[in-house]
């Protein structure tokens, strides 16, 4: 029993470490994203 407890635990923050790693690469590819400012803006 506590076998599988460890086992389902390092499981689960496996998952949750791949899921933070691929939400914060997804969050810092949008902060350098820069679009064109169309030119009636431009002031």
């Amino acid at each position: 029993m506590k076998k599988s407890y460890h086992i389902l635990l390092g499981l689960f923050t496996a998952a949750l470490m791949l899921f933070a790693s691929v939400a914060s690469a997804s969050a810092c590819w949008f902060a350098f994203y820069q679009p064109e400012v169309p030119q009636s803006l431009r002031k």
